[in-house]
């Protein structure tokens, strides 16, 4: 379980970079993906560290 949520992250966090570069503008900001992120990384997760050193 814990690959497919560290997957999903992942994708959240490429979309979010994405976002601040200005590769795409889909209309969301940081704190949007943030807090999906937060919802998805809930219950597996202590810390956004924790999770961010994994999918680097």
């Amino acid at each position: 379980m814990e690959k497919e949520i560290l997957n999903i992250l992942s994708r959240l966090e490429h979309f979010r970079k994405d976002i601040e570069t200005g590769k795409i503008n889909p209309g969301c900001n940081d704190w949007i993906i943030r807090m999906c992120q937060a919802e998805v990384a809930q219950g597996y997760f202590e810390h956004r560290m924790d999770w961010t050193e994994k999918i680097k």
